[in-house]
């Protein structure tokens, strides 16, 4: 369990806001990916001059003749007033701070 909050306190960590674009976090999420012997491929474009990269992690290299689309984004948006320094991550469960 502590392993999965480490990587969802690294993926919150990875300043991905719209101000900054997706590179990051999702050289990230390839990495984990391949981690887990998946073959990725990014396409990365420019888009109001910040990198933005979509991950694909597929099993095996090449396109299966079926397959399954799971979509989400990978930007995070912490609102706040101001920042300095890197992002500080607390996660809390329901009932206490993990």
């Amino acid at each position: 369990m502590q392993d999965f909050i480490e990587l969802c306190r690294k993926f919150i960590e990875l300043d991905s806001s719209p101000s900054v674009g997706n590179a990051d976090i999702a050289k990230y999420a390839a990495e984990l990916c391949r981690e887990a012997g998946l073959h990725v491929e990014l396409q990365a474009e420019t888009l109001n001059g910040l990198e933005q990269i979509n991950v694909i992690a597929r099993p095996a290299a090449g396109r299966p003749s079926e397959e399954i689309l799971l979509q989400t984004h990978l930007d995070t948006v912490i609102q706040v007033r101001s920042v300095s320094g890197p992002r500080r991550v607390q996660i809390h469960s329901f009932f206490q701070k993990i």
